[in-house]
């Protein structure tokens, strides 16, 4: 066994403190530069997240079925406004009297029917009665069912289009009946 003096124990020592701070330091920057990595990670993340979330909204899902359904040449309108559907005709959905070729659909608006968006969420919402004071209130509807009419043709097509967007669709394939798309607020 080897003796040393003190003073080779003294260099050792300085010699192994000076190796362990060069260490110590290597380290510190290498957890630095990956913390820096992370952080960037995290955001990204979170805002290709936000995206998503975006992206998935009832509302923004709604707005993309109802341009392809435009695109694919029906006239479609949301919130059609009179006292009852009833009283909904071909002037009032900007058709041609006795147009029985263009594919047409719209949702009713009229007695507190109609389809809003909540401002935060942008998942559908049904908008209920003035009160007394004239503000209104939301009142949210779980799950949130919006009847589609329809007429030469576009059952169909407006049945699909919301269906490619996710959502649940239902329709017994008449024209009588109104297609049913449903969102679920989460």
């Amino acid at each position: 066994m080897t003796k040393f003096t003190a003073a080779e124990k003294l260099e050792n020592i300085d010699r192994t403190i000076a190796a362990t701070e060069i260490t110590l330091a290597e380290m510190k920057a290498k957890f630095e530069e990956l913390n820096a990595a992370h952080r960037v990670n995290l955001n990204e993340r979170r805002s290709l997240f936000a995206e998503i979330s975006a992206q998935n909204t009832d509302k923004a899902r709604w707005m993309r079925a109802t341009k392809a359904l435009r695109k694919d040449g029906v006239k479609f309108l949301s919130n059609v406004q009179k006292c009852c559907r009833g009283c909904i005709d071909a002037e009032t959905l900007g058709l041609k009297e006795g147009d029985t070729t263009t594919p047409y659909g719209y949702t009713y608006g009229g007695q507190g029917g109609r389809v809003t968006w909540s401002e935060y969420s942008g998942h559908a919402e049904q908008k209920s009665e003035t009160r007394n004071r004239g503000f209104r209130y939301n009142r949210e509807v779980e799950p949130v069912t919006v009847y589609i009419n329809h007429g030469n043709g576009s059952g169909e097509k407006i049945a699909e289009a919301f269906r490619a967007e996710g959502l649940k669709v239902e329709w017994d394939g008449s024209e009588s009946a109104c297609v049913e798309v449903t969102f679920v607020t989460l």
